[in-house]
């Protein structure tokens, strides 16, 4: 197959949160670490004109 897909929507997400979670344990606080959540897509769809099949 030529194409895997041809037609495709991708999306990325990035949320910073400050502190929430790592703020409440002591050494981690002094170490100011953060919090980031990533999520990451991918969807796609193979037309029919491009489809060997």
């Amino acid at each position: 197959m030529e194409f895997i897909n041809d037609e495709y929507a991708s999306w990325d997400l990035t949320y910073n949160m400050n502190g929430l979670i790592l703020n409440s344990i002591p050494l981690i606080k002094k170490l100011k670490w953060r919090e980031v959540v990533t999520f990451r897509g991918l969807f796609g769809n193979l037309t029919n004109k491009n489809n060997p099949i």
